[in-house]
């Protein structure tokens, strides 16, 4: 196998990671403040999809500003979520919230195939099906506004939390939430914060690949699975070991199609966190409890 076909699979990997690693950098974040494995986030990220199809098609809204409409909207869905089910369950045992995450997320894509259908759905790319040419290496335009657009958000993300006050005191809640009460940061206020960024992260990464392929309400399914393996191989609570985690699967499991075939893909990414558990089991990037 040459180099061009290897660097064609590492592209694609890139690709695949970055559809993984909004929604698992939400669900660390969430997971850090709240011991929440907040699996609704894969329904948030459908939902996402939608809102930037019918913005587009009903309120002839541009693409790139149906990305705000999807983070916006889902931002708010994702703190409904938080005030009608997490608070009630706070202090509760974690499998309440586990339980409950896993209700939301099957409710809402449930609800999604009775409004929106069991039938495909397709967004129309602003590149059209223009592609990018390099080293006998090929990637549409569209994708390549996915994989910057990815990279902007993280960056984002990280100036948000590491330079705002805001962000900071998520982060001290995140790292020790007793001694961040103590000092007088509000669990509530922090909580509408992480769950509002998370779920927007999730919104738009949904509104940024739906003009890739066209999809379903199932369409959080795989990406909520894989997000979660990436957090785990990672380490739980660390944002760091999300991003690296979903980039190390995506690109791990894609690769191997040129090896193995892929029919076992999928089991890549759960063969990696199965592995990691057993090295290390706190994450790459976890710290030891």
């Amino acid at each position: 196998m040459n180099s061009s076909i290897l660097l064609q699979f590492f592209i694609n990997g890139i690709y695949i990671s970055c559809t993984y690693v909004l929604v698992a950098l939400g669900l660390s974040l969430i997971f850090g403040v709240l011991d929440i494995a907040d699996f609704a986030q894969g329904a948030l990220f459908m939902v996402g999809a939608y809102i930037c199809y019918y913005a587009m098609k009903f309120l002839g809204v541009p693409y790139f500003l149906s990305l705000s409409f999807s983070l916006f909207f889902v931002a708010i869905l994702g703190n409904i979520n938080n005030l009608l089910v997490y608070r009630p369950l706070r202090g509760t045992i974690g499998a309440n919230t586990l339980v409950a995450a896993l209700g939301i997320f099957i409710i809402v894509q449930n609800l999604g195939l009775l409004v929106f259908g069991s039938e495909y759905t397709s967004v129309e790319s602003p590149f059209g099906k223009a592609k990018f040419s390099f080293l006998h290496v090929f990637i549409t335009e569209h994708r390549t506004f996915v994989i910057f657009a990815t990279f902007f958000l993280i960056f984002l993300t990280w100036l948000f939390l590491y330079k705002t006050k805001w962000g900071q005191g998520l982060r001290a809640m995140s790292q020790n939430r007793e001694a961040a009460t103590l000092v007088g940061v509000n669990i509530d206020k922090v909580s509408i914060i992480a769950f509002g960024l998370a779920a927007g992260l999730a919104g738009v990464s949904g509104a940024l690949i739906a003009p890739v392929e066209p999809f379903t309400p199932t369409l959080g399914g795989e990406v909520i699975l894989k997000a979660f393996a990436s957090v785990v191989f990672g380490g739980m609570g660390s944002l760091i070991g999300a991003v690296t985690g979903a980039f190390i699967i995506g690109i791990t499991e894609t690769v191997a199609v040129a090896f193995i075939s892929s029919a076992y893909s999928s089991m890549i990414a759960f063969g990696l966190m199965i592995l990691i558990l057993f090295i290390r089991p706190q994450g790459l990037l976890g710290e030891k409890v």
